[in-house]
C-alpha cells in the first residue's frame, strides 16, 4: 500500500467506504457543489466517474491544484 510505501501507519479505508455506499443521488449532489452549471461527467466501463478539471468552480479548482503539486 501507499501507506506501507511512506512508513504511514495504516488506519481505516474511509474511501472504500465511502465510495461503496455513495448513491447516484448522493454523488450528483456532490457534483453540483464542486462543479460549474451543465458540468457533463464521464462514468467509464470500470464504472469511474471522471469530470475535466476546468469543470470546477474556482475555489476546488485552487485545491485541485494544490492536492496535485
Amino acid at each position: 500500500s501507499i501507506n506501507a510505501h511512506y512508513n504511514l501507519p495504516e488506519g481505516p479505508d474511509e474511501h472504500s467506504e465511502f465510495t461503496s455506499k455513495i448513491t447516484t443521488e448522493q454523488l450528483q449532489h456532490v457534483l453540483q457543489d464542486l462543479c460549474i452549471d451543465g458540468t457533463k461527467r464521464t462514468i467509464s466501463h470500470h464504472n469511474c466517474h471522471t469530470i475535466d478539471r476546468v469543470a470546477l468552480n474556482p475555489y476546488y479548482r485552487v485545491w485541485c491544484h494544490f492536492l496535485k503539486s
